[in-house]
């Protein structure tokens, strides 16, 4: 891994953004593995006026050190009165690549989402929810509840605002930047001097409605973002020896399966006017060296 990317990660701009890093990792003193989970939830657009038909993502990333064990993983997720869920479905992603069915989740009232799986999902994949929400009425509130427990891990819960207004949320990073420490049992690392197993660098921006070319409806991140860097906080470095294997320069992206220290996540916004949905990409990050200049003669 070379210097600079020690301390940056550059991604491309996205509706959401997960960046699972596993290169933090120390053998000594390490805790025993075990599933975890961390949740985000994005709604596109992320306003919500009257009637309006919108997508809400709903992501459970595996940050701990295991994969599930099997048994039921659930995802809950509570909407406010007010708000109608018309459909929801999930996809359990145990890996990087291929076709997933979805299956559908059961709904109750209108306002309350299950969602159930018993698929293996080893760390640093993901189980993804997508649900139609429309506004229906005057809402009691905003706050949306979602919560996953199971599969060996433990309950975690998380609330996210759906703004029930007609104008478009300004460019903010609506879901706040996250960027826990973690043990290989998920347990949160944050003692000083510490050798943590990963981080998750978890951040969104807002979605708005605009018009293309020719007069269509496309969506987009609102304010256009092109590129964000992630820097690593002062004194903290990424292990280079997490891995089996390092990845060179000449063989990237090509590099071999014991090269992976990470995941990346992230969610999009396709098509045009009604016909459009969100997308889910996922890819692996790589333990890269590279050799300085001077270090190569003629």
């Amino acid at each position: 891994m070379t210097s600079d990317s020690r301390r940056r990660r550059l991604l491309a701009p996205a509706l959401g953004c997960a960046l699972v890093l596993a290169a933090l990792v120390s053998a000594a003193g390490a805790l025993a593995a075990a599933p975890a989970f961390t949740l985000t939830a994005i709604p596109a657009p992320s306003n919500f006026g009257t009637g309006a038909a919108n997508t809400v993502q709903v992501i459970a990333t595996n940050v701990g050190g295991a994969a599930t064990d099997g048994s039921p993983a659930v995802v809950n997720v509570d909407v406010p009165v007010g708000y109608e869920v018309t459909g929801a479905f999930f996809q359990a992603l145990p890996s990087g690549g291929g076709e997933v069915k979805a299956s559908p989740c059961s709904i109750s009232a209108g306002t309350s989402v299950t969602c159930e799986t018993t698929t293996s999902i080893p760390p640093g994949r993901l189980i993804e929810v997508e649900m139609s929400v429309k506004l229906s009425g005057a809402p009691s509130s905003t706050e949306m509840q979602a919560s996953i427990a199971g599969g060996g891990a433990q309950l975690v819960s998380l609330t996210r605002s759906l703004p029930a207004q007609s104008t478009p949320v300004p460019f903010d990073i609506v879901t706040g930047l996250n960027a826990p420490l973690f043990g290989a049992d998920g347990s949160a690392a944050s003692l000083a001097g510490s050798h943590p197993f990963g981080q998750v660098v978890d951040f969104g921006f807002p979605m708005i409605e605009t018009l293309g070319s020719i007069g269509e409806k496309l969506f987009a991140a609102s304010g256009h973002p092109h590129e964000i860097v992630v820097n690593l906080p002062r004194g903290m470095v990424v292990n280079p020896s997490a891995t089996a294997r390092l990845c060179t320069e000449t063989e990237f992206p090509s590099c071999p399966a014991s090269s992976q220290v990470g995941n990346f996540n992230l969610g999009s916004v396709l098509g045009t006017g009604e016909a459009w949905l969100t997308e889910l990409s996922t890819a692996e990050l790589r333990n890269v060296v590279a050799l300085a200049a001077d270090a190569v003669a003629e």
